[in-house]
């Protein structure tokens, strides 16, 4: 896979990530204890897939990727 594809597949993962990490708050404060390990532990195992299903196997073909991603989180806070 061209590199720059690979890199594209991890922003749009991360992209995808960001909003689900976002809700858990929102669901912490409204919800309630029971509900909130519901919704928190799927979106948990959603998170995980994506980054199983797409950003490990990115990186296995790509290793130099992830620390130039890891760099870029670090200056940044984002994907450039």
């Amino acid at each position: 896979m061209d590199k720059r594809i690979a890199r594209y597949i991890v922003a749009v993962s991360f992209r995808s990530m960001a909003p689900l990490q976002q809700m858990l708050p929102l669901l912490k404060e409204h919800c309630t204890q029971e509900e909130y390990q519901v919704y928190s532990r799927a979106i948990a195992t959603v998170i995980a897939e994506i980054g199983l299903e797409l950003n490990n196997k990115v990186f296995a073909s790509h290793p130099e990727l992830k620390q130039e991603i890891e760099k870029d989180m670090e200056k940044y806070g984002r994907i450039l």
